[in-house]
């Protein structure tokens, strides 16, 4: 691939950090469309490295394949992985009188049908790099934590560079860490990137989601209407006229959870709701069925599948009033199977508790912030009501808005 003139430029400014400044971080922003992950592939050749000098990471497993898939048609062997695996490692700690067995995979797994200890997976940064690499490349880095930006930097030494790839026009992070956030601020990496691609790509130029995720970023509004096959706006009280059935569809909104004492939620769809309407269009039960689709609520540990990975139930039975034993399959094919926690389902908010349960929801609308670093064959996008938005601000809405939108891939429906 032929890297365009400003893509030639950003690869000048890569050699130039990596070669001659002392600093061991480099920042690479662009928005949507705008070739920043294209760069990726072109870096070693640019630098005179060797594969085997280059680590790819990126915070989520798809984001890994996704890079990893960039590097295979590029004819680079290298494998891509996420941060996790890459710079954590796992420790077993069984409760006393441990009644469990220890599987193949060194994972904890319950007493048959119960599943009632209290044993737990724990993970610790260990970043231990091959003494070849000279240069970490990592993607999708808007999604970079505090807490995992420390312990990289931390580890990594100061003979090891690192350059962050990511579009500095999409959410921040989620703050784990209150104290670090009151006393620092919320954390960024992206704000202020050291170099930003600002030119879209040849083949996004005809893009109408391309062209309405810029105008929500520069926070514009949106006007009712159509804007190209397959995309378009309409009006809350009109007809949603899309398939529940189509698998491919998603739903994002900007509300996890109902608070009817904020008069600024009046009117708001959460995803709680939109849940149970989606599921009430497919006709399906109260309780979760085979076909299901679901999202993970909390990092499951033991199988190191991120909060917002998606997946289908393909088996699921009632174990107890608050357990289900299910088996999914996961998006990017790999499959979790064990005792899940009855209780989450159509509750966005994470329940505590309850540690040896799995915490699984349905998935047929998202936050957007559970979305990020995910795309969809189409998305239905549900706008805040008006006095939210002003209540939130400009700067705020146009970043969770264009995240959004930048979240579809082929249709966009925005309910405004």
């Amino acid at each position: 691939m032929v890297p365009s003139e400003e893509q030639e430029a950003a690869l000048k400014a890569i050699k130039y950090w990596f070669e001659h400044e002392m600093t061991n971080v480099f920042r690479l922003g662009g928005l949507a469309g705008t070739g920043k992950s294209s760069i990726i592939p072109m870096i070693h050749d640019y630098l005179g490295l060797d594969s085997f000098n280059i680590e790819y990471v990126a915070p989520t497993n798809k984001a890994a394949l996704i890079v990893q898939r960039r590097l295979v048609e590029s004819d680079i062997i290298a494998n891509a992985r996420t941060l996790h695996k890459a710079y954590y490692q796992k420790h077993e700690r069984h409760c006393d009188g441990c009644p469990l067995t220890v599987s193949l995979r060194n994972v904890c797994h319950g007493i048959p049908g119960y599943n009632s200890c209290g044993c737990f997976l724990d993970f610790n940064a260990a970043v231990n790099l091959d003494r070849q690499i000279k240069l970490i490349v990592c993607d999708e880095s808007s999604m970079v934590s505090r807490e995992i930006y420390q312990d990289v930097m931390d580890g990594i030494g100061p003979d090891v560079k690192i350059l962050f790839v990511g579009d500095h026009g999409q959410l921040e992070p989620v703050e784990d860490n209150y104290e670090a956030m009151k006393r620092y601020g919320k954390f960024d990496l992206m704000h202020d990137p050291d170099f930003v691609l600002t030119q879209i790509q040849r083949q996004a130029e005809g893009s109408p989601i391309i062209r309405l995720a810029h105008s929500a970023r520069k926070g514009r509004d949106i006007p009712f209407g159509a804007f190209g096959a397959g995309v378009l706006k309409i009006k809350s009280a009109d007809e949603l006229e899309f398939d529940f059935e189509d698998r491919n569809t998603v739903g994002i909104t900007y509300f996890a959870n109902v608070d009817p004492t904020n008069r600024y939620h009046k009117g708001r769809l959460s995803v709680n709701e939109l849940n149970h309407i989606w599921r009430m269009n497919l006709g399906l039960p109260k309780r979760p069925v085979v076909g299901d689709r679901v999202v993970c609520r909390d990092f499951i540990r033991a199988q190191a599948i991120a909060k917002g990975s998606l997946g289908v139930i393909q088996e699921i039975k009632i174990i107890s009033n608050d357990t289900y034993y299910a088996n999914i399959v996961l998006s990017d094919g790999r499959v979790y199977e064990g005792n899940i926690a009855a209780a989450q389902f159509e509750n966005n908010k994470l329940i505590w508790g309850m540690q040896h349960l799995a915490k699984w929801d349905y998935g047929y609308a998202l936050t957007c912030h559970t979305a990020q670093g995910s795309e969809f064959d189409s998305v239905v996008v549900f706008e805040p009501p008006r006095g939210f938005i002003r209540w939130l601000g400009v700067e705020s809405y146009s970043r969770w808005l264009y995240t959004a939108i930048t979240r579809a891939k082929q249709r966009l429906l925005i309910v405004g």
